[in-house]
């Protein structure tokens, strides 16, 4: 409920900026790609996903220096999975594909070093469209006898629909109203969905999930 009432009053509050300072406000659109991955998320090596982001943004120039960037974004993250074991002589391996499937509203603060120049910061609302597994399970038993199975499941049930998290980075404007921007996402929010059956096998001792990663992005301001 916390995390639905933050995203309106954001929404709320850079609606108001915008209708009042019209006058002072670059409309675009960006696109780039993801380098995510999920703290937390079961055992196993877990790497980096690479992923993409498209959407919408709109500045608001508050001084020559300071400006408020919202952001409206279709973003697919995840993170990469690889697991390992053994029952008895038989030995298995798993490499997972964990995609989710956000729409994010990053706010951002813009602090312009150089007039082309700026380092930012904000936080982030995520909702959660889309979560699927894609797996490539491998199983060897005694006699070198090898068994390959490939998949695909939804496991939106999985995670939760909101996540917060917090940008930091910084952004590069270039001639013909282009630019570029490189940001870190870091999750603050437990985004994981366990039921209380699961909870009590573990006996909550589960350790929370957090998305996180790398995202670099071309732009046009109209």
């Amino acid at each position: 409920m916390k995390t639905k009432q933050l995203f309106l009053a954001v929404v709320l509050i850079f609606t108001a900026i915008s209708a009042t300072l019209a006058q002072n406000v670059d409309y675009g659109i960006k696109v780039g790609g993801n380098y995510s991955t999920l703290s937390g998320y079961q055992n196993g090596e877990k790497n980096y996903l690479p992923g993409f982001h498209a959407g919408l943004i709109a500045e608001v120039r508050l001084s020559p220096t300071f400006s408020l960037q919202p952001e409206l974004l279709y973003s697919l993250e995840g993170a990469r999975a690889e697991f390992t074991y053994s029952i008895g002589e038989a030995s298995f391996s798993i490499d997972q594909k964990i995609k989710l499937g956000y729409i994010n509203l990053p706010v951002i603060m813009n602090y312009y070093v150089f007039p082309a120049f700026s380092l930012h910061a904000g936080p982030q609302v995520g909702y959660l469209v889309s979560a699927n597994s894609e797996y490539d399970l491998t199983s060897k038993f005694p006699g070198e006898s090898q068994v390959n199975k490939s998949g695909e499941e939804d496991i939106k049930d999985t995670f939760k629909k909101a996540s917060l998290g917090l940008n930091v980075g910084f952004g590069y404007e270039l001639q013909n109203h282009l630019f570029l921007q490189a940001r870190y996402h870091f999750g603050l929010s437990d985004i994981s969905n366990y039921n209380e059956e699961i909870l009590e096998d573990f006996e909550g001792e589960l350790e929370k999930i957090k998305n996180s990663g790398f995202q670099v992005s071309v732009g046009y301001k109209f």
